[in-house]
């Protein structure tokens, strides 16, 4: 295995967090990653302090169904005649690469 890919993984398991760069023609953006069951209050804050997006977890849709949470598409598609640009988020325009992300 990789140096570098060692490295993230022995990074995120101990807690921190690991950089990962979205590729070239897709959104070309870096993220923010750590695993969910080392989350801290110090983690979200620089979440929100240093990233500045949006803020996600993996889970399965069981768990999410009883939680009542719908994917995120399905909140812009109910709020796109106050906020226009949510038609073409709903539409997959403004997502290339997927029309339900979620």
């Amino acid at each position: 295995m990789d140096e570098k890919l060692k490295r993230a993984f022995k990074d995120l398991s101990d807690g921190n967090f690991v950089l990962i760069y979205d590729k070239d023609g897709r959104e070309e953006e870096v993220d923010l990653v750590c695993l969910a069951d080392k989350i801290t209050p110090q983690h979200i804050y620089r979440l929100r302090h240093d990233a500045g997006g949006l803020i996600c977890t993996a889970m399965h849709p069981s768990i999410a169904k009883i939680l009542g949470l719908p994917f995120m598409t399905e909140v812009y598609s109910k709020t796109k005649k106050e906020y226009p640009i949510f038609n073409k988020i709903s539409r997959g325009e403004v997502c290339p690469y997927g029309d339900r992300p979620s």
